[in-house]
């Protein structure tokens, strides 16, 4: 028999092969959802030289939402583009992710390895086979797709490699032949290095920092096998509470008041708690039930829970976890059982709990169905041992995920990976979500006006608040009323018009009394519910293209109306208020008032004096009305790295002329 070494190279050499493998026909995918503003229509993002000041630049790319975090996150989104030959190629992207998660899969099996072999448990399955295949079936599992193929959860897969080298170093040290005697050069090494897998992995995502909750798992599985330390102890209950207190510390500046961004959810922090009991059974679900038809992307459409009877299943999904929990922790399997739901409860601490996120992802569970999937793993290895026959028989309960999992994982690859397929399958899969029907109508926008209007109409339907689906469809209305004489204007590329389909559903006027009904439905929408980040970039694209007088728009004074309706919702966050003020700004100077824009655009800078984003699009308008040395005043002081991340490359040159003279 190979030795551990040998073993261990050769069952990641077949590791990395199926994984490899089952992920392949998803890397020719395209951009999805939050891909766009974190990556391709990120300027910062956008390295030209490997310069300190670019790399700067791109490390501090991360959206107000993220604060802070997540720089590490942007900055290797600004390498893959640098080394992409400079374009924003989806394969290079998730390729990258690809990497990063084999990496992950081998830590996987590392770990598992280590606790299967200091558990010492009889099983008819070597420790390395076991842990092979339980690093294969979650590496390989369907639920994982979204993480992987799903470019911008680079942040997930990167800050999940930190947590996950940080529990393989606390296992090599908590199982060293001196641990009792707890070396302090030793220890310390230890904790400089968790200290630092922490910080790493907080700069792809903030969820690094459930790091201590990870290691105390891993102390209860490791525990009955191993004999404890009290000092240990001390040390796993310090860093967890200094990592807690940090943790809040960062909300608070960062965040604030929790339950103030709850302005712009559909639902409350009550009815958010309430959901996620149900939400982590779901979960639990597609991991253990996997079912292609239940994955999808797109799950805004979950239903939220109001109450505990409302709906009953709330209060069951309550009970069901205390009653699991009181199972933990009574159970003779409680060295299995208890970490298990340890580390899937404890993973999931921060984006299933308080935080005024979305109801549901299924990348929330990247690191998390480890535990479920090793505990199936576990119980087939069981019930295998149970049959008597020496023949392959006994192996059919281990064959079953072994071959299912990779299997399904592959299908929905492939899905993933060809837009048609992706975006019929999320409608399929989520007919009622307003993003799986979003994403279908902007894709049939242009090939099917027809069938595009009955994706935003299905979307618009099934949630009033949302806007996008409006606005998608008064574009596409608007198009055709001023191109309906003239048909072939509308695409001379294709010589077929938008107008095409729509002449036999409307006339004229009929045309025209539709898109006073959207008018009316934007603006009371506008006006009645939050400002979400949806609601801002529909704003922003009905800026410009009224600015750009296209024929999706009506003149600017409409957009400036509907700037208007928005800045005096109440039901905005602060950072919403200088970008619409901005958008209001660009309007007023397309409708004739120019000394009100300058007057708005100059307020914006002095409330925000260290912002440089809105002093470059400030010269902006002084140059579009001609007042040059105003451009060349507010540009001098900053940087052209900078300059050149706002500025579009074709009007560089006249920018740096303009500041030399």
């Amino acid at each position: 028999m190979p030795t551990t070494p040998l073993r261990y190279l050769y069952i990641s050499l077949l590791l990395s092969l199926v994984i490899a493998l089952v992920y392949f026909p998803g890397l020719k995918g395209p951009w999805l959802l939050d891909d766009e503003p974190n990556i391709f229509k990120n300027e910062q993002v956008q390295l030209s030289a490997l310069t300190p000041g670019q790399l700067k630049i791109a490390a501090t790319a991360p959206l107000a939402s993220y604060s802070h975090a997540r720089g590490l996150a942007y900055l290797s989104f600004a390498l893959n583009y640098y080394f992409s030959g400079q374009e924003f190629s989806p394969y290079a992207f998730k390729l990258t992710n690809l990497i990063i998660h084999g990496i992950n899969a081998l830590l996987v099996y590392w770990i598992v390895y280590i606790i299967c072999a200091a558990a010492q448990k009889p099983s008819r399955l070597n420790p390395h086979l076991l842990a092979g295949l339980i690093a294969l079936c979650w590496a390989c599992h369907p639920i994982q797709v979204s993480s992987v193929l799903y470019a911008v959860q680079r942040m997930t897969l990167a800050s999940g490699t930190s947590v996950l080298l940080g529990c393989l170093l606390f296992l090599r040290y908590r199982i060293s032949p001196n641990y009792l005697t707890l070396d302090p050069r030793r220890t310390a090494g230890l904790v400089t290095a968790l200290g630092l897998c922490m910080v790493i992995g907080f700069h792809f995502k903030e969820t690094a920092v459930l790091l201590p909750v990870y290691l105390i798992a891993l102390e209860l599985i490791i525990r009955p096998f191993h004999p404890s330390n009290i000092k240990l102890d001390r040390l796993l209950i310090v860093l967890t509470v200094v990592t807690g207190i940090s943790a809040l510390s960062y909300l608070m500046m960062t965040v604030g008041d929790i339950q103030s961004r709850y302005i712009y959810r559909n639902f409350t922090l009550e009815d958010r708690l309430l959901t996620q009991p149900r939400v982590l059974f779901w979960y639990l679900k597609l991991i253990w039930l996997p079912r292609l038809s239940d994955y999808s992307l797109f799950l805004d459409n979950y239903p939220i829970s109001h109450s505990l009877l409302q709906p009953a299943t709330t209060l069951f999904s309550l009970l069901g976890w205390a009653s699991l929990i009181v199972v933990s922790l009574l159970s003779k399997m409680r060295w299995l059982l208890l970490p298990c739901l340890a580390w899937y409860l404890g993973g999931h601490l921060m984006e299933s709990t308080f935080l005024h996120l979305e109801i549901a992802f299924e990348h929330r569970n990247y690191l998390p169905a480890l535990a479920p999937v090793a505990l199936a793993i576990a119980g087939f290895s069981w019930l295998s041992d149970k049959i008597p026959s020496r023949t392959l028989i006994k192996y059919l309960p281990l064959a079953l995920p072994l071959v299912l999992l990779p299997l399904l994982t592959t299908v929905r690859s492939t899905y993933w990976g060809d837009k048609v397929m992706f975006i019929t399958q999320q409608v399929d899969n989520r007919p009622h979500s307003v993003r799986a029907n979003g994403a279908a109508g902007l894709f049939y926008a242009t090939r099917d006006p027809v069938l595009a209007l009955e994706h935003f109409a299905t979307a618009a339907k099934y949630n009033d608040e949302a806007i996008l689906p409006v606005v998608s469809q008064y574009s596409i209305l608007m198009t055709a009323y001023n191109l309906y004489d003239d048909a072939e204007k509308a695409d001379p590329a294709r010589k077929i018009g938008v107008t095409a389909g729509i002449r036999g559903q409307w006339s004229k006027a009929e045309l025209a009394s539709e898109i006073a009904r959207l008018e009316a439905d934007i603006e009371r929408r506008l006006a009645t519910y939050s400002i979400s980040a949806q609601v801002m970039g529909s704003l922003e694209k009905i800026t410009y293209c009224a600015l750009a007088k296209r024929p999706a728009c009506k003149d600017p004074a409409l957009a400036l109306k509907w700037v208007n309706i928005a800045l005096n919702n109440e039901k905005k966050l602060k950072r919403h208020t200088p970008l619409l003020s901005f958008h209001k700004a660009r309007l007023l100077a397309a409708t004739g008032l120019k000394e009100e824009a300058v007057e708005l655009m100059e307020k914006i800078i002095n409330d925000f004096p260290g912002n440089d984003y809105y002093k470059i699009k400030l010269a902006e308008l002084y140059d579009t009305l001609g007042m040059t040395d105003k451009f060349r005043e507010i540009l001098r002081p900053i940087s052209l790295e900078l300059i050149e991340k706002y500025i579009p490359s074709s009007s560089m040159e006249y920018v740096r002329s303009t500041l030399e003279q």
